[in-house]
């Protein structure tokens, strides 16, 4: 199964690209590590086309990070760009890993 994993470089989703990998999976990677960007919900998309799973684990979340509006849009509206890409990419399956501090708490 071809799976979109974004956050891929981070804990979580190095994690589960490692996981997918040894379980024969195809993985497309997401991270901002590699340009990408979360809020880039048209190359979110293209990343996901032809995925059956979407695995999202892109967080905007840093020690001493900001916990202002922006730090809220990027999590909220990544997320919200995750959901439409799997949709658009008509995957079967979305994973979606977040804690309280995808919301600034």
């Amino acid at each position: 199964m071809r799976v979109l994993v974004t956050g891929s470089s981070g804990l979580i989703g190095a994690a589960t690209v490692k996981l997918l990998l040894a379980e024969g999976h195809e993985v497309v990677g997401f991270d901002r590590t590699e340009g990408h960007d979360i809020l880039d919900g048209a190359a979110l998309a293209k990343a996901a086309h032809g995925c059956a799973a979407v695995v999202h684990a892109a967080r905007a979340r840093k020690a001493g990070a900001d916990l202002g509006e922006s730090f809220i849009t990027h999590n909220v509206t990544g997320t919200g760009n995750a959901l439409a890409a799997a949709q658009c990419a008509g995957a079967s399956r979305v994973i979606a890993f977040s804690s309280v501090n995808a919301i600034g708490v």
